[in-house]
């Protein structure tokens, strides 16, 4: 597929019926990669396309596997190239429905190809998305700068919630404020510049959801008050206060700020971009001023993007939709974005709780089933396949076990 600065290496898995009559139209699932992978990639979500007789596009983003490019940039530039793959898959191959599926990089990049570049996209499964590459890099510094400092996140978090306790305030919670309140100031779209989520060249014009939302949707700050129920189980008591963990969590705080600047300086210099563009909650809330289905997948034990990143996606996908009600009233498409919780961590398999959502959901916002029979399909998944087996290419059949070896027979006395 040609785009810049070079061409992307792409890989097609096709029903062989389809393959055989030479036939255009039907759905293909457009795959796109994590960081510091490939296509191949692709291989333990290929059955789950199979199962419902889709095709399977699977790319090498800038800079990744066989594809042309010297660095990537975490979304920015890769949802470019997601745009170009699912052009040319309804162009050049006959496809007229299409959804996109990333992990991670490849998450994030599927997000903003959908919002921004590519609008017929008929939903979107975003697994390990972050909500924003600035609120990465800053997590990731800060996690890094405590564990130097020998701090744990629980005793950071307990330092934390204690010293706010008693007045003496968290130095860190001010970086994540200031963080937050850039976002969602800047998510408005004032500047031209971040309005293109391409600082190098800016759209020719911004999307329909983009031009409503700047003028029609302000900025909401909601504060949800923690008053648990009544019939709710005491909270478990409280860790004693240590003031030198609180003085070295302010240590670790007070220079988090600087080292994620510096973090953002290096990148501009090297890549050419600034990581404060990178914003997948943007993108989400305009998926759901457009109505396009999100489903997030997130890991339990994920320490690079934790449940918080697609919560936060999922609700700015409601406010979009939100909006998109207040203009249009009841006409308006409605989409829904959910996220499914599994076993592992950041780069674990997919188990095969992930996998059935994931193919509940590409049936009901990608083929149209009704979900009563996409329901039925995912209980007789669960009952016919493990995790192990419907995360396995198609082309590997499951063998039989051989016998067990005959034991050797015991020693004479």
């Amino acid at each position: 597929v040609d785009a810049p600065p070079g061409p992307l290496q792409c890989a097609l898995w096709a029903p062989a019926a389809r393959c055989c009559r030479g036939g255009k139209g039907g759905a293909v699932v457009v795959y796109c990669h994590g960081n510091s992978s490939c296509r191949a990639e692709v291989t333990q979500c290929l059955r789950v396309a199979c199962l419902l007789g889709c095709a399977t596009l699977a790319m090498d983003c800038g800079g990744s596997g066989a594809s042309a490019g010297d660095h990537v940039t975490l979304g920015l530039r890769e949802a470019r190239d997601v745009a170009a793959v699912a052009a040319y898959a309804r162009r050049a191959l006959g496809f007229d429905r299409v959804a996109l599926w990333g992990r991670s990089m490849g998450a994030v990049a599927s997000i903003l190809a959908a919002a921004e570049r590519e609008p017929n996209i008929s939903c979107v499964v975003a697994d390990s998305a972050f909500a924003s590459l600035a609120q990465l890099c800053s997590e990731l510094v800060g996690r890094a700068t405590r564990s130097a400092m020998g701090l744990s996140d629980r005793e950071a978090a307990a330092a934390a919630s204690i010293a706010s306790d008693i007045g003496v305030g968290d130095p860190s919670k001010r970086h994540e404020e200031t963080v937050d309140d850039s976002e969602d100031d800047s998510d408005e779209g004032d500047d031209a510049s971040d309005a293109s989520f391409d600082v190098s060249e800016a759209a020719a014009a911004p999307p329909a959801w983009r031009r409503v939302l700047n003028g029609a949707v302000t900025p909401e700050r909601r504060v949800v008050a923690a008053s648990p129920p009544a019939t709710a189980t005491p909270p478990p008591p409280r860790a004693a206060f240590s003031p030198s963990a609180w003085l070295a969590t302010s240590a670790a705080s007070a220079i988090e700020e600087p080292l994620a600047k510096a973090v953002r300086e290096r990148v501009v210099a090297r890549a050419g971009f600034d990581v404060r563009c990178v914003r997948a909650t943007t993108a989400a809330e305009g998926l759901g001023y457009s109505g396009v289905a999100l489903l997030c997948v997130s890991a339990l034990g994920d320490r690079v993007t934790p449940a918080s990143h697609p919560r936060a996606i999922c609700e700015r996908h409601a406010r979009g939709v939100a909006a998109r009600k207040r203009e249009a009233g009841r006409t308006a498409p409605s989409a829904r974005a959910d996220v499914v919780f599994c076993a592992g961590d950041h780069n674990a398999p997919r188990p095969l709780r992930a996998h059935v959502a994931v193919l509940e959901f590409l049936a009901v916002h990608l083929l149209g089933w009704a979900p009563r029979d996409a329901d039925a399909l995912a209980r007789t998944l669960r009952r016919t396949y493990s995790g192990a087996k419907l995360r396995a290419p198609p082309w590997v059949r499951s063998r039989p076990r051989p016998p067990p070896a005959p034991r050797p027979p015991a020693p004479a006395p």
